[in-house]
């Protein structure tokens, strides 16, 4: 196929016809960002501000203590994590120490959870101490050798991090004990620093992201280095957007979507992301008011949920510096 194609005519002017994507990890893009702008905000997380060069710091020690463990290329590693600055620092980490990482929604059943588990051969997960006992019914039943526990207000300002604990079923230390299980914020405490890693950018599986399974059982989409950058890319060329964005972050890191037009775009462009574990209206009102975002990706339900919302016009004035909003999952109706 030659010439001009078709589709061309419809793209929005400055979208490149061809990009060179570079031969890089995630890990590269997050030591790049950490090197050239450090101190700019890579996460907003209930007032806690994350940089660039932070989470660098924490990915850094958190990998360290990952090969400590045995944990290297081509070891499966779950995240039954919401979104939080512990999913990207075990996300980014495993990354840097060539591991494969398998992304679980934290609100599956015990079956659900055994099955992707167990299909994936994982044999680390990092888990929120609320789901804990979800992954205790199934551990047994699974190649599971290191259990990572950590909790939602670990890194929340103070204050929020207490009232957090507090409106949190925690189980107790025994349950740890017997369960021989480890410690997030201990492990990563750990200061040293990684041995390099050598991996197969186009080859070797960076991230088992699993199907929703409409049609049958869950199957994993096998993501390369070389995928999730390029994507990462091909997104910051459509989008319009540069490091001084905020970006919403409401969409779940567990899934495609949320991944790749959230998390990995905080690398790929260097913008800010407002990071909330959940969605809901009330918060979501709250951060737009607050932070004032220029990007929201979503899903149609959640812009409709908005819209409906008694307080829409309470909130509506802030949505002001909002240049765009994806709507991903469904199409908008015409009279949204």
């Amino acid at each position: 196929m030659t010439g001009e194609r078709p589709w061309y005519k419809s793209w929005p002017e400055g979208v490149p016809k061809h990009i060179d994507y570079p031969e890089k990890t995630l890990s590269d893009l997050l030591k790049e960002r950490a090197k050239n702008t450090p101190r700019n905000v890579q996460f907003i997380f209930y007032d806690r501000k994350i940089s660039f060069e932070e989470t660098d710091r924490f990915v850094d020690h958190l990998a360290y203590s990952l090969q400590k463990m045995g944990i290297g290329r081509g070891s499966k590693v779950a995240i039954m994590l919401p979104n939080s600055p512990q999913f990207a620092f075990a996300y980014y980490a495993v990354n840097r120490v060539g591991g494969i990482i398998v992304p679980i929604n934290p609100l599956y059943t015990a079956t659900e959870l055994k099955t992707i588990l167990r299909d994936s051969g994982s044999e680390t997960i990092f888990v929120l101490d609320t789901f804990y006992s979800t992954l205790r019914e199934v551990k047994k039943d699974t190649s599971l050798s290191n259990i990572i526990v950590t909790n939602i207000g670990d890194y929340m300002p103070s204050v929020k991090s207490f009232l957090g604990r507090l409106l949190k079923k925690i189980p107790s230390s025994e349950e740890y004990k017997q369960d021989k299980v480890l410690e997030f914020k201990t492990i990563i405490n750990n200061s040293g620093t990684p041995e390099p890693v050598k991996v197969d950018i186009k080859r070797d599986p960076a991230v088992f992201m699993y199907t929703g399974g409409t049609t049958g059982m869950p199957k994993a989409a096998m993501l390369t280095n070389f995928n999730l950058v390029s994507n990462c890319i091909m997104l910051e060329k459509w989008a319009g957007l540069n490091d001084q964005d905020t970006i919403l972050g409401v969409l779940p890191w567990f899934h495609v979507y949320g991944m790749t037009a959230v998390l990995n775009l905080t690398l790929s462009i260097g913008l800010k992301a407002i990071v909330l574990p959940r969605f809901s209206t009330k918060e979501t009102f709250e951060a737009v008011k607050k932070y004032r975002p220029t990007s929201f990706p979503g899903v149609f339900s959640m812009y409709i949920a908005l819209l409906n919302s008694p307080l829409f016009k309470k909130y509506k004035q802030y949505f002001s510096n909002l240049r765009a909003s994806v709507s991903g999952a469904a199409p908008f109706t015409e009279c949204s």
